[in-house]
């Protein structure tokens, strides 16, 4: 920048940002604009050109033929022109400005804020030119007054590690004629109306010539949807790391990253080509800033544009208050990401800490977790609207005392409280007398009586303890036992799983069932049978007992072992027989989550056609099930959290376990309305649906979806946990079930993508 006289900023102000011009020694004394740079006695600016060779030393020349061009930035639209080289006086305001003329234009824009001109002095600065050429129109676009040719250099936007702002000339398309003069290199346009506000047409990025004129290749979307993003930046863009910013348009759970993206001192242009119709998120993230999108609806054929500004991350500041006992060891903080549970931050809290800041944090759901030698004490803040957020964490105690009865006199013990997170064991003493400290909700508790060989009492809390209380706990004195036997052989059979569930009456309001006055609460316990067979059950309460017993090379049982517990302290004997199957495989499944799918139900059937029951069983806690290694068929699976599943049962080889994952189920049920040919309601069709491949009808279709193989008596048919996917559907009346074999059902079925329409309509076949 060079001074050619003196002048005031007093109403005058040249507001070169990020060194978006260059600035340069003293240029040679015959190129100097002629007068002290005065207009009507006030202050002008004069512009000139430079090149550079490739020592990086500029290179000035005559500025005759080039002009300077400012756009207000609150209307690109408008374009003023002044001669380089020459003193002019624009009027106050914000610009853009750049050098063109003949095949040279400034590569990058630079910004001007211009105020009132005011007397003594001018102000001299140079500009940067680089080769250039030319873009026109098609001749088969339309001359619409409201369209106008928008053009965006696609270039670095980068110099020295600065970054710079773009030069986006547009103009209305019929005064594009021969062509607007552009930077050589990769550019992208677009034609918008003014009227409707929107893109009617957009090219990809191609390339301008030097000194050549090159057609835009404009195009309408065909067969999907564009999408246009301009995203404004709130603070300005210093070095080349500030610019970095990752957006992605998210579609049913794929992202997409764009197929053009520029990122400039100021703002970012992203652009996505042939897109899928339906709704869309657009997100993006950098170190510091974030931006998300409400859904966006793209339509086939149709441009969308996205104008927003990028916003600063936001933060949070946690207030502590603890009580003295937490800091005896020093706590934790932690602050996670939900659902995730990524951890954003991880700070050791001293003695005296004050409140806490914590800057550029995800605008999002997040838990805030202090971690002590008590437990752990967690709460949640939103940050989703991108605000700065304000926690307190003021956790309080939970202290629990009591007195633990063995019959009618307290009795020795080591009581064990638990969560899902955490187990904190505590001792009663000689009279039974205990008291604890927690800091979170205690779910369970397990009780050992001292010197009684019994398995541990098992109790829990619902709703989970949150508050200080004296709890009593009356252990019964009764002893129950079960046998688990082979059928044929009557003998005991070791290590047999067995499971009980004792349900009773909780005399309190902690549950209320459906239906009933009563409150009723129920414990759920697996162990182990003993080298005779025998497994040792906790005390019971008096209520009804459920047994299940399940043994390696054993079918399972359909149904539990039913009982009535009359007296707590009264012992009580159960024998339960399993029947042998001989060699078994283990199969593990598992949830789509990756949990154990307990519980689940197995069926074994000899084809999908004829579902002869080959065997059943039931998964236990860890998902597993022991299904007849040398009986062939199909395998049936079902699960109330996954879709149901099925496979072929044929083991080879000398394989111990198969494991199986559950897959995920539909959002929501399949319906099919069946019509026959007149378009009236068929009722009790029989369906077909084919599933991954499977056709399933019948009592395998029954099985599996807990709905009659046929159509109601308004034709309809409705299933839930089908796996997400494309399905084939086939419904056919009473006088075409002769006729319908295998090939015939394949040949007509109806194929309906994911995700279904509601319902799904088809005719039955005659």
């Amino acid at each position: 920048m060079h001074r050619s006289s003196s002048w005031t900023l007093v109403g005058l102000l040249l507001f070169l940002i990020g060194m978006s011009l260059l600035v340069s020694a003293d240029p040679p004394q015959k190129y100097m604009p002629e007068g002290p740079g005065v207009i009507d006695g006030r202050a002008a600016i004069v512009v000139l050109p430079a090149l550079y060779d490739d020592s990086g030393s500029p290179d000035f020349f005559d500025p005759s033929g080039l002009e300077v061009h400012l756009t207000p930035e609150d209307d690109p639209a408008v374009e003023l022109a002044y001669p380089a080289g020459k003193w002019f006086q624009p009027p106050p305001g914000h610009y853009r400005v750049w050098l063109q003329g003949g095949w040279r234009m400034t590569p990058f824009a630079g910004r001007i804020l211009w105020g009132a001109p005011v007397a003594k002095g001018g102000l001299s600065t140079v500009y940067t030119v680089g080769p250039a050429g030319r873009v026109k129109l098609s001749a088969t676009t339309p001359r619409n007054p409201d369209l106008e040719l928008h053009l965006l250099h696609a270039g670095s936007y980068l110099q020295s590690g600065f970054a710079r702002w773009e030069i986006s000339p547009r103009r209305n398309a019929a005064d594009v004629g021969d062509g607007m003069l552009m930077p050589a290199g990769r550019t992208v346009g677009g034609l918008w109306n003014r009227k409707t506000q929107s893109y009617v047409a957009l090219s990809r990025a191609f390339e301008v010539r030097e000194r050549a004129t090159v057609e835009i290749p404009l195009e309408r979307p065909q067969d999907g949807a564009d999408l246009v993003a301009e995203l404004a930046r709130h603070r300005v863009a210093g070095r080349a790391g500030e610019l970095e910013v990752k957006l992605m348009v998210r579609q049913e759970g794929v992202e997409k990253v764009p197929d053009l993206a520029i990122f400039t001192a100021d703002k970012i242009y992203a652009f996505w080509y042939g897109l899928a119709p339906g709704l869309a998120e657009l997100r993006g993230e950098s170190d510091r800033d974030f931006f998300q999108s409400p859904p966006i609806q793209l339509q086939t054929g149709k441009i969308e544009r996205v104008a927003d500004e990028l916003k600063p991350k936001p933060a949070l500041k946690v207030q502590l208050d603890l009580p003295a006992a937490l800091m005896q060891e020093e706590p934790v903080l932690e602050i996670r990401h939900l659902p995730q549970g990524e951890v954003l931050a991880h700070r050791a809290l001293a003695p005296a800490e004050v409140p806490l800041d914590f800057e550029r944090l995800p605008p999002a759901l997040l838990q805030v977790e202090l971690r002590t030698n008590l437990g752990s004490f967690s709460r949640e803040v939103d940050l989703g609207p991108g605000q700065d957020g304000f926690l307190l964490l003021k956790p309080e105690l939970i202290t629990v005392g009591g007195t633990v009865y063995y019959g009618d006199k307290g009795h020795p013990a080591r009581l064990t409280f638990a969560n899902a997170k955490r187990e904190t064991e505590v001792r009663a003493e000689e009279d039974g007398r205990y008291q604890t400290v927690f800091l979170e909700p205690v779910q369970t508790v397990s009780i050992q009586l001292d010197g009684v060989g019994r398995t541990p009492y098992f109790d829990f809390f619902r709703p989970a303890l949150t508050e200080s209380k004296e709890i009593d706990f009356h252990l019964p004195d009764g002893d129950f036992r079960v046998k688990v036997l082979d059928a044929a052989t009557g003998k005991g059979i070791p290590t047999a799983s067995v499971d009980f569930r004792n349900s009773y009456d909780a005399g309190d309001d902690t549950i209320k069932q459906a239906r009933q006055e009563r409150r009723e609460k129920a414990v759920f316990q697996i162990m182990k049978t003993d080298e005779t067979g025998e497994a040792r059950l906790p005390p019971l309460r008096a209520g009804k007992l459920e047994l299940r017993a399940s043994a390696e090379g054993y079918a399972g049982m359909r149904e539990p072992m039913k009982a009535e517990i009359l007296d707590a302290d009264a012992d009580q004997r159960f024998e339960v027989r399993l029947q042998p199957v001989g060699e078994t495989i283990s199969v593990r499944l598992t949830l789509p989550n990756g949990a154990p799918a307990s519980a689940a139900q197995v069926l074994l059937v000899d084809s999908l056609a004829t579902a002869r029951e080959l065997f059943f069983a039931r998964a236990d806690g860890e998902g597993s099930v022991r299904i007849p290694r040398k009986q062939n068929g199909f395998l049936l699976a079902k699960h109330s959290a996954a879709a149901f599943s099925v496979r072929e049962w044929r083991p080879q080889g000398e394989e111990n376990e198969v494991v199986w994952s559950l897959p995920m189920a539909a959002d929501r049920p399949l319906t099919i309305q069946v019509k026959d040919a007149s378009g009236e309601a068929s009722r009790k069709a029989d369906l077909a649906v084919w599933v991954e491949g499977w056709r399933l009808s019948g009592a395998v279709l029954t099985w599996l979806t807990a709905a009659p193989p046929v159509t109601d008596q308004n034709g309809y048919w409705t299933a839930n946990n089908l796996p997400r996917g494309t399905v084939s559907i086939l419904a056919w009346g009473p006088q075409a079930r002769e006729a319908m074999d295998g090939a015939a059902m394949t040949a007509q079925a109806n194929s309906v993508s994911y995700p279904w329409p509601q319902p799904v309509q088809i005719k039955a076949v005659e």
